[in-house]
């Protein structure tokens, strides 16, 4: 396996903790710089921008999948508070969590009822 499927793993399993591309770097035992490469190089990411796409991800499913608040599902995906996560959030998907919630919850529900 290559360091960059070795970190996925790492960051797929742990994002909701306080990890960054520090913290990764120097579990891995390689500097943030090889970490950046390997990752542009392999999924043309940044390892801090694969972390929070992966938060992101998972974020979108709570806010989806369960009627968690805001706060509550900010803090499951390892962002530090709501306003971070609502920032990141809508420069991702152009919209707040609660408005993507009240938009696509809907729709979300009736499919996942129709398999």
């Amino acid at each position: 396996m290559t360091l960059t499927d070795t970190v996925m793993t790492a960051i797929n399993q742990h994002y909701a903790e306080p990890i960054d591309g520090n913290t990764l770097a120097e579990q891995f035992h390689v500097s943030l710089t090889t970490l950046n490469q390997q990752f542009n190089a392999n999924v043309q990411l940044s390892v801090n921008r694969y972390l929070r796409l992966i938060r992101l991800m998972n974020a979108r499913r709570l806010l989806l999948e369960t009627d968690h608040k805001i706060e509550y599902i900010a803090m499951q995906c390892g962002f530090p508070n709501s306003k971070t996560f609502n920032r990141n959030f809508k420069s991702w998907k152009g919209m707040t969590p609660t408005d993507y919630r009240q938009a696509y919850a809907r729709y979300h529900r009736i499919d996942t009822s129709c398999l």
